[in-house]
C-alpha cells in the first residue's frame, strides 16, 4: 500500500522569525532533517508573494536581508509550489480543474529563481537579472503586478466585511459559503460535491466566520488586520489530509477552535518539540 507522508508548508511568519535570528540554529537544522527525511515540502504560492512584496517594500541597502525570509521559504533541498487556493480545493477534493488562466507550479519556480539570482533590488526591476544558466538571459520581476494581485483578494474580502458590517449581507452557512466562492470559479457544485467540500474547508470556514461575526458586531476593522486575510487563504490547503501548516502565530488557535482539522495547524515550538530529539536524549 502506498501511503503519502505528510506535506509541510510554512506561514510567513516563520520564515520572517527564522530570517531574523529568532529560533535556536540546532533546532532549525534539527527539524529540516526531520522534513528531508520523512515528510514532504511545499511552498504555499500566497505565502511566497507576501514575502516577495516584503523585498519589494524595503530598499536597495537591505535587499540581501529583506530577501533571507525568500530563501528560507525556497530552500535548496527539494520542495514544491502548490496550485492557488481555488485551483488546488477543486483538484484536490473533486479531480478537476477551475476554468481561467492560473500561474501553475513552473511559474512560481521561475519567479524565486529570478529573486534568487538578483544582486539587487534595482536588477529585478529593471529586469537586468542575469540567470545562472544563461548569463545573456535577462529576466526580472513586475512587483506592481504582484502587489495588485494581493490587493485584488484583500479589497474583495474588506468589501464582504463591511457589508457584513453594514447589515446588507448575511454570514453564509458553510454549504452556501462554499457554493458560491466554486462558482466565482467556474465550478458549479451539486450537492453530494458541496458536501465534500464543506467537509474540505471546515478549518477555513471557521475562521472566515470568526472575522465576519466580529465585522458584523462591529469589532473588526480590516484595514489593520489585512494579514488575516491572507492567513485565512492557508487554510484552504487542508483540503488535502496530508497537508500539515506550520505556523508562527497565536490567533489561528482560537479561530479554527474546534474544527477536526486544528490538529494539522502547528505552532513552530510545537511542531519542533515533536519532531526534534531533546538534548542528551
Amino acid at each position: 500500500m502506498n501511503i503519502r507522508p505528510q506535506t509541510i508548508c510554512f506561514d510567513s511568519s516563520v520564515c520572517i522569525r527564522r530570517s531574523r535570528g529568532k529560533y535556536p540554529d540546532a533546532d532549525w537544522r534539527e527539524m529540516w532533517k526531520f522534513v528531508v527525511k520523512k515528510c514532504d515540502y511545499a511552498i504555499i504560492p500566497l505565502v511566497f508573494t507576501e514575502l516577495v512584496l516584503g523585498v519589494a517594500s524595503g530598499d536597495e541597502a537591505h535587499f540581501g536581508e529583506n530577501r533571507k525570509a525568500v530563501k528560507i521559504l525556497y530552500p535548496t533541498q527539494r520542495k514544491q509550489f502548490l496550485a492557488p487556493p481555488g485551483s488546488f480545493v477543486a483538484e484536490k477534493v473533486l479531480g478537476r480543474r477551475p476554468t481561467g488562466d492560473f500561474l501553475n507550479e513552473q511559474s512560481y519556480v521561475e519567479e524565486a529563481r529570478i529573486l534568487m539570482a538578483a544582486n539587487s533590488k534595482a536588477e529585478l526591476s529593471s529586469g537586468r537579472v542575469q540567470m545562472p544558466r544563461n548569463r545573456k538571459y535577462l529576466r526580472g520581476m513586475d512587483f506592481g503586478v504582484l502587489k495588485s494581485q494581493m490587493e485584488h483578494g484583500q479589497n474583495d474580502h474588506m468589501r464582504t466585511l463591511e457589508q457584513l458590517r453594514a447589515g446588507s449581507l448575511a454570514i453564509p452557512s458553510a454549504p452556501e459559503w462554499v457554493t458560491l466562492w466554486m462558482a466565482s470559479l467556474g465550478v458549479k457544485l451539486t450537492p453530494d460535491e458541496a458536501s465534500r467540500v464543506t467537509c474540505a474547508l471546515d478549518a477555513a470556514y471557521r475562521y472566515e466566520w470568526f472575522l465576519w461575526n466580529e465585522a458584523k458586531l462591529g469589532r473588526y476593522d480590516f484595514s489593520k488586520h489585512k494579514s488575516d486575510w491572507i492567513d485565512s487563504q492557508l487554510l484552504y490547503y487542508l483540503a488535502d489530509p496530508n497537508v500539515h501548516l506550520v505556523i508562527d502565530d497565536s490567533k489561528f488557535e482560537h479561530r479554527i477552535s474546534g474544527s477536526s482539522q486544528a490538529n494539522r495547524v502547528h505552532s513552530y515550538s510545537d511542531f519542533v518539540a515533536q519532531v526534534v530529539a531533546p538534548r542528551g536524549a
